[in-house]
């Protein structure tokens, strides 16, 4: 049932990182918790997740920085408390 809750939260978080914040699939899919600073309500998108690995530039070549809206904050502080809850610690925001 934890599980289920856990995959929840990362396919909301995923959707509203599409429509509130504008990113890619591939741009979603290589945020790390580090890029994301829920305090300052900013992603830093510099990277992408493609064919399996993590590319260190985005599909412009160009890293940017996006703010998290108020509809989006929550959605990825309830994937925070998932990830410190089962201890995940591979530093993605997503699982592929």
């Amino acid at each position: 049932k934890t599980e289920n809750k856990a995959k929840t939260a990362e396919f909301r978080a995923m959707i509203g990182l599409s429509l509130f914040a504008g990113l890619r699939a591939s741009e979603a899919l290589g945020l790390t918790w580090e890029n994301v600073d829920l305090e300052r309500g900013l992603i830093r998108v510099n990277q992408v997740a493609m064919e399996g690995t993590i590319r260190n530039s985005t599909k412009t070549y160009k890293p940017r920085v996006v703010p998290i809206t108020g509809s989006l904050k929550p959605l990825l502080e309830d994937l925070r408390q998932h990830h410190i809850q089962a201890q995940r610690e591979t530093g993605l925001l997503l699982s592929r």
